[in-house]
């Protein structure tokens, strides 16, 4: 379904149900805010029969030919250096700037890589240029995340010419009748010029700071 909000924000909301095994109703509405660059996803999952599956709201957003990727880190993080390697090692030093609170990965050529970070300020962010895809999560209900923690995650091939950036929830059992919600925001920022990383990780901060 799709609509005008009074303020003159345009929204649509998709809903699908999944029947046995998952029994899961699964709907996300976007609003798009009429005076800025800024996409709200509204996420939930809700349990419309037993079943023993798990849920996540897992949304993957696909970029292309991204050059940098700036992700949150935390001193207190349970991965070394506050990031996770999903697929073999961490990045060399060349390609992995660390920037006081928040890590750069800088795509090269012929890498693929897979990071993630377990840091509670669920942001995340894409360069191109002069362009940053910015996605933050807020999420309300505690519990483990997947892939031993994860609350954002990066998976780039450069050989692909795309890079992921993807936002987590919590991965729950739900009964009957509960649910599982978050909120998405994605916002669209420019600079005067490319960024160098360190730079990069400055204005994504400043993108998520209330």
């Amino acid at each position: 379904s799709a609509w005008t909000d009074a303020d003159g924000a345009p929204c649509v909301q998709f809903v699908r149900r999944y029947g046995a095994p998952l029994n899961v109703e699964a709907t996300r509405l976007f609003r798009l805010e009429p005076t800025s660059a800024v996409l709200i996803v509204r996420q939930r999952l809700e349990r419309t029969a037993p079943s023993e599956i798990p849920v996540v709201l897992w949304n993957v957003s696909q970029i292309a030919q991204a050059e940098q990727i700036a992700l949150p880190t935390e001193k207190n993080s349970a991965f070394r250096g506050g990031l996770k390697a999903l697929m073999g090692r961490l990045p060399p030093r060349k390609q992995l700037a660390r920037c006081g609170d928040a890590a750069v990965y800088r795509v090269s050529p012929g890498a693929e890589t897979k990071l993630g970070s377990d840091s509670p300020r669920g942001w995340i962010a894409a360069a191109r240029g002069t362009e940053i895809v910015f996605e933050a999560v807020a999420n309300t209900v505690a519990g483990t995340y997947p892939d031993g923690g994860c609350v954002v995650e990066v998976y780039s091939n450069q050989g692909l010419g795309y890079s992921e950036i993807e936002t987590l929830s919590p991965e729950l059992a739900l009964e009957p009748g509960t649910v599982l919600e978050n909120v998405l925001r994605i916002q669209l920022a420019s600079t005067e010029a490319p960024l160098a990383a360190c730079p990069l990780a400055d204005a994504v901060r400043a993108l998520a700071a209330p």
